[in-house]
């Protein structure tokens, strides 16, 4: 009887062991962080431009942001770019330098460096006026930190271009015939992870309130004047429509949070997804922060979506 049940706990530690080495740590095809690379930089460039009319207005010497304000806010253990090059030629030295990172992350040219740089110019920004940012941020970090742990030069990038001219071949998977890393899987699991966590956090904090529950929150993000792109405030008699978007829109987040890893219903999300998104991006005007959870749905793009993949 003792030896039966040490073999069931052999065998299940492992399996679980098995399926813990198999969910982090199995070689896979870096190509979907590839394309997830090449969205995060086009987004790292637009961001860094939307500063460029009012750059020194902001962060000049006699900005509306002094620095010395800042670092009262911030503490002293955030770093900034911006705390050393304080004038207005340094300060627009860093922004094309910031730009010229961004733009090399989007082409995958030395990506790996570019990838690094770029999170610490972002992060500068960030630092340097935390109170002007909002939940796009968030999202752009997380994408930039995990993004400089996978191979994400390997496809659709000018350094693939150039080890293909060196003939300089990576690991094959002999099954696929495709590159296939460890770091790519441990990349992605972890953007997986978050964003999944993500979502849960976004339903958790919405139950947290009446609104949400009693059916009527969807008509205060209807109504957000000041920043909407799309005005569907003519549905404000349309109180069974208005409940349905509420309701909905937890619920997604939620079988979302729940379903995704899922791999037959993980396809049905992620087209759910993209009308979500742009719904939420047009009626509140967070076209920023939708676009950069579009983006990461990348990660969880199935194989054989990806141009190339089999």
């Amino acid at each position: 009887m003792t030896a039966s049940w040490e073999q069931e706990a052999n065998a299940l530690s492992e399996d679980v062991g098995r399926g813990w080495n198999h969910f982090w740590f199995m070689p896979s095809s870096p190509d979907d962080l590839c394309l997830l690379r090449i969205g995060v930089g086009g987004l790292l460039c637009l961001w860094l431009v939307s500063f460029s009319p009012d750059l020194v207005n902001w962060f000049g010497p006699q900005g509306l942001l002094p620095l010395e304000m800042i670092e009262r806010m911030r503490g002293e253990y955030k770093f900034s770019l911006f705390d050393y090059f304080r004038t207005v030629p340094g300060l627009w030295t860093i922004h094309a330098a910031g730009l010229a990172c961004a733009l090399a992350l989007t082409v995958g040219f030395l990506t790996r460096a570019a990838c690094i740089a770029s999170i610490i110019v972002f992060l500068s920004y960030v630092h340097r006026a935390p109170m002007i940012h909002g939940q796009a941020e968030h999202v752009l970090a997380m994408l930039l930190l995990y993004l400089c742990l996978a191979p994400c030069g390997r496809r659709f990038s000018i350094d693939a271009a150039r080890r293909r001219r060196r003939k300089n071949p990576g690991d094959f998977d002999t099954d696929t015939g495709q590159e296939t890393c460890t770091t790519a899987t441990i990349a992605r699991r972890l953007i997986q992870l978050h964003l999944a966590g993500f979502y849960g956090v976004m339903a958790l904090t919405k139950l947290a309130g009446n609104t949400w529950w009693n059916g009527g929150a969807a008509w205060w993000l209807l109504a957000r004047s000041e920043s909407r792109v799309l005005d569907l405030t003519w549905l404000h008699d349309q109180l069974l429509v208005i409940n349905g978007l509420s309701h909905g829109m937890v619920l997604f987040e939620i079988l979302f949070a729940l379903l995704i890893w899922n791999r037959r219903v993980r396809p049905l999300l992620l087209l759910l997804a993209v009308p979500y998104w742009c719904f939420i991006g047009l009626v509140t005007g967070w076209l920023v922060f939708a676009f950069s959870m579009f983006v990461a749905l990348l990660a969880f793009v199935p194989r054989e979506w990806i141009p190339g993949e089999k």
